[in-house]
This record gives structure tokens, C-alpha cells and sequence, in this order.
């Protein structure tokens, strides 16, 4: 019956419908990967906004840095600054005889 409407035999309607299942597979691909290719720009857009956000917050935290080492250097030099003082008093203790 095939063979009665189609004269060219059913193989080639068979391998007509396979090309055009293929075509449309590869043409679907390749819609999807511009669209993923879209994608993947908007957010590599995103992680380097993200990556200069962490760049900045990098720096303030090495200012924080920089003040708390400065604060520490000022804790030092105080504590340094009291137990000389209190060396002072034990040994001005010890010259007059205090127990």
C-alpha cells in the first residue's frame, strides 16, 4: 500500500523523516547552546562582580588589619610600659626594706 502512494518506496520516506528527526535534534542543540552560551556570559557578568566585591571586602579587612596591629603595638608598649613600672616599685620595695 505504501508502495502504491509513494513510489519511491518507503525506505526513502523512512530516511527523509530519520534527517529531518536530525535536523531538528541538532537545531534544538544548537538553540539550547546559544542560550546557554547567553547564560554562561550573564554569569561569568555575575562572578566578576562578585569576585571585585570580595576584592574590595579583601581590602577593608586588611585595614582592619593594619588598625588592629597598630592597636596591638599600643597594648604592647602600655603593658611593656606597667611592668617596668611595676619592676620600679618592687625594687624601690626591696632598697627600703618593705616586705
Amino acid at each position: 500500500m505504501i508502495d502504491e502512494l509513494f513510489p519511491t518506496g518507503w525506505h526513502m520516506i523512512a530516511t527523509t523523516v530519520v534527517l529531518c528527526g536530525v535536523l531538528l535534534a541538532v537545531g534544538i542543540w544548537i538553540g539550547n547552546f546559544n542560550s546557554d552560551r547567553k547564560s554562561f556570559k550573564e554569569f561569568m557578568k555575575e562572578v566578576n562582580a562578585k569576585l571585585e566585591l570580595l576584592g574590595q571586602s579583601l581590602e577593608e579587612v586588611k585595614i582592619e588589619q593594619r588598625s588592629f596591629s597598630v592597636s596591638l603595638k599600643k597594648v604592647q608598649a602600655e603593658q611593656r610600659s606597667i611592668r617596668e613600672s611595676l619592676e620600679e616599685v618592687e625594687a624601690s620595695d626591696g632598697r627600703s626594706g618593705n616586705p
